[in-house]
């Protein structure tokens, strides 16, 4: 004897059904007749999963500084059945010691935020019918100045007296360079101070051969990053 029992529910206009059947098989003995049978029923589940809309994820703070702050993403979205999935650009975000999902992963944690983390961020959220796709949120992760090089122009090993030569300061940082300050020491003791990165040497002679260090400087997190060159000039 087979018997087959639906469950529903009334089905809401915007909703669609999906069904999952589930077999049973039971024995029972009948006392008064002295002899066993066997049932077999199919029950058939049926659900309704409202379509998702109205996906945002919003963010307990944007303005952060990296390898200091902690930032805790929201993934929010109308529906049913949902499942959330976070990205950084076009990757996939994956658990590990600094990020975390919470809330059945509506909830991202980053720790001790790196530049890698800005994003943009975003999550996607789906179910058996539906996905939706949340606007992108832009982290501002401060840092540096980090990286920081220092060149000469002309790219040479020795420079003649008289030429005009050019050293070249760079950094990575964020803010960018509207914030920086670059400080230009000649053989630990002259001191050149200046918002150029560039300091530029007319006609130089033998007294400008010696050792120049730049030094970056970002005021808004107060941090200093230098690096130096060796400057060798000959005589004509």
């Amino acid at each position: 004897m087979c018997l087959s029992v639906c469950y529903c529910r009334p089905c809401s206009p915007a909703g669609l059904a999906t069904v999952e059947q589930k077999r049973y098989v039971c024995a029972k003995r009948l006392h008064s007749l002295g002899y066993n049978f066997m049932a077999i029923v199919s029950l058939l589940f049926c659900s309704f999963l409202v379509p998702v809309s109205n996906v945002t994820v919003r963010a307990n703070a944007t303005g952060l500084v990296e390898l200091n702050d902690t930032v805790s993403l929201t993934c929010s979205a109308s529906g049913s059945s949902l499942n959330f999935h976070w990205f950084n650009g076009s990757n996939d975000i994956t658990v590990n010691e600094r990020v975390q999902l919470s809330d059945e992963n509506r909830t991202l944690t980053i720790s001790t935020v790196l530049r890698s983390d800005k994003g943009p961020l975003y999550c996607v959220v789906s179910n058996g019918v539906s996905n939706g796709t949340s606007p992108p949120i832009v982290l501002d992760i401060r840092y540096g100045p980090s990286n920081i090089s220092l060149t000469v122009s002309p790219h040479v090993a020795a420079h003649r007296a008289g030429s005009d030569l050019t050293l070249s300061c760079s950094s990575e940082s964020n803010p960018p360079a509207l914030y920086h300050q670059y400080f230009w020491t000649f053989n630990n003791g002259i001191n050149f101070v200046g918002m150029s990165s560039k300091l530029t040497i007319h006609y130089a002679n033998v007294s400008n051969a010696g050792w120049y260090t730049c030094a970056a400087q970002n005021w808004l997190l107060n941090t200093t990053s230098s690096t130096n060159i060796t400057l060798n000039v000959t005589r004509e």
